[in-house]
């Protein structure tokens, strides 16, 4: 109960506890971006965490944890009565099997005692070896009396699997609630929507455990950190939103709670369907209730596996894991098909090289730890972009101090240089004072020459700087005329196809194209003295003149 409290106040953004109230856990600045989606309460509003205050939040953690305490998963003494159950179920096999059996030796002999152990292991080896010696004899129904003995032995594992159950409180305790974390590592903030991670998981349950309802589903866009390029320089984009979603185990309508043996036959039908996926799998393993062989007590002492039990339970592990494996790949396709609009595809990391491994054991080590405690929680990545950073800056102060003590060199060097001139200096100051007064006596005459010779200049000299500006500026003015005739005459300058696109697409682009193309042509006729070709009010005058022209000629004609 103290893990589910404790995540839930995680994903609450509750500050109960000194690591949260430091910032340990989130960035408190971004808690904005978080949302929590709970039918039951809010029906299908996702609403930001920030419009709860601390009082708001308790409130919600106490729905969840109310709901998990009524939620009254099986007792050991539940888990008895099903046990005792199965117990029934098996002995009436056994009666059966007894029966069909009394007649073959080698089958009596061999089958009896194991169907009789009831406390003792049934392995698969046995019951293959029993099948076996029933194909070969020439008994009647020999599919009947096969499925019998499997039978049989699929109750006995499910009686083991409860009996499991029973004695591991863990197991019982932990049972009320399912938690599923969705993350796309390499997908930036923002190139998903945030509502996308909570429908994807929505919509996921729905459609492939019905009958599990969601308690709440949480994102958090508040654990992002920066991403980097390859070379380590940081890219603008955030990376590390993620989602959580709590599923009841409890199914709706059987009462039972196996969501865990849901997924596994689920995980089963994936992998019979999808055979050239799992090219090893042993078919005969694909069971939701396999169980591994336990190390037994005698004289109080733990006793070891023998080698064929050992080579079972590597057998029993490989095909969990291909379960695990094929329940993600359905995740995958699933999730492929939602994201399809945004273009985005995620796939299983592979881990085919000794760093990618070395990375997956320390993740597996991090999620045993506190969030706080992780090595990249959100502000263990603050604090090592940070480093990189005073890195960076120490290598910069140290090449500046570099470059400062060359320069101190230089600037110590350059000192005695100018104390040496400057004594050498003090010798000549005298002399430098006679010439000084000597340039200025001489700059004195020319300017008075200069005023004697050329009197116009100097009464009109502002206004002839004046008119030398205005030439500047006049061929100034010419080399841009020059330039945008030339542009206009070329029919495949870009600049020219952008302004008939423009001009074409936009009326105030045309509107202002027009105003500046009368003004162009008053600089145009400024500059050249004649009025541009283009000119309408050169048209006009020309008709005008054509016009005065032929009137005169008629008038001639008439004489």
């Amino acid at each position: 109960m103290a893990k589910i409290e404790s995540s839930v106040g995680h994903s609450l953004r509750m500050e109960n506890t000194e690591e949260r109230r430091k910032g340990l856990e989130w960035d408190k600045d971004k808690t904005h971006r978080d949302l929590v989606y709970i039918p039951e309460l809010f029906g299908e509003e996702k609403t930001s965490l920030d419009t709860f205050n601390e009082q708001g939040k308790r409130d919600i953690q106490k729905y969840i944890l109310d709901h998990v305490h009524k939620l009254q998963p099986r007792t050991p003494e539940d888990l008895q009565t099903e046990i005792d159950d199965l117990l029934k179920k098996m002995r009436k096999k056994r009666s059966s099997i007894k029966k069909f059996a009394k007649p073959y030796p080698d089958l009596y002999e061999k089958l009896v005692p194991l169907v009789d152990k009831q406390n003792e292991e049934f392995s698969e080896d046995e019951l293959n070896e029993c099948i076996e010696l029933i194909k070969s004899s020439d008994m009647k129904r020999v599919n009947q009396r096969v499925k019998s003995i499997q039978d049989y032995f699929d109750l006995h594992v499910q009686r083991e699997a409860l009996k499991q159950q029973r004695n591991d409180k863990t197991a019982i305790n932990n049972a009320v609630l399912q938690e599923t974390i969705l993350k796309l590592p390499s997908t930036p903030l923002g190139k998903v929507s945030n509502d996308f991670f909570i429908e994807a998981l929505k919509n996921f349950y729905s459609e492939y455990y019905p009958d599990y309802y969601i308690k709440a589903i949480f994102f958090h866009g508040s654990e992002t950190y920066p991403e980097k390029d390859e070379k380590g320089d940081l890219t603008g984009e955030e990376l590390g939103a993620h989602s959580h979603i709590m599923v009841n185990t409890r199914n709706a309508k059987t009462g039972k709670y196996d969501l865990l043996q849901a997924q596994k036959k689920k995980a089963i039908d994936y992998i019979l369907n999808h055979p050239d996926e799992f090219p090893d799998i042993n078919k005969d393993l694909l069971k939701p209730n396999l169980i591994l062989h336990r190390r037994k007590r005698k004289n109080d002492v733990l006793q070891p596996l023998t080698s064929q039990e050992a080579r079972e339970n590597k057998e029993m592990r490989r095909a969990l894991s291909r379960m695990g494996e094929a329940h993600q790949k359905m995740i995958f396709r699933f999730l492929n098909k939602q994201l399809k609009p945004y273009r985005i595809n995620v796939q299983k990391v592979v881990y085919d090289t000794d760093e990618k491994q070395e990375k997956k054991r320390n993740i597996d080590r991090e999620s045993k730890l506190r969030k706080s405690e992780r090595e990249f929680n959100y502000l263990n990545q603050k604090i090592s972009d940070l480093k990189d950073e005073a890195k960076s800056a120490k290598e910069q102060k140290r090449d500046a101090l570099k470059v400062l003590e060359q320069a101190e060199i230089h600037t110590k060097q350059l000192s005695n240089y100018i104390k040496m001139r400057e004594d050498s200096l003090e010798l000549r100051e005298d002399e430098i004072r006679r010439l000084n007064e000597d340039f200025d006596q001489r700059l004195k005459e020319a300017q008075e020459q200069l005023e004697n010779k050329y009197p116009y200049y100097f009464e009109n000299a502002e206004t002839i700087d004046k008119a030398v500006e205005q030439v500047e500026g006049m061929k100034a003015m010419r080399d841009v005329v020059n330039r945008v005739e030339k542009i206009a005459a070329d029919d495949t300058h870009p600049l020219k196809k952008m302004h008939r696109k423009a001009y074409r697409a936009s009326k105030s682009y045309r509107s202002a194209f027009d105003w500046a193309k009368g003004k162009y042509y008053e600089i145009y006729k400024t500059i050249k003295g004649e009025a541009h070709k283009n000119d309408p009010s050169n048209k006009r005058k020309s008709v005008i003149n054509f016009v005065s022209d032929t009137l005169k000629n008629r008038q001639k004609n008439k004489l």
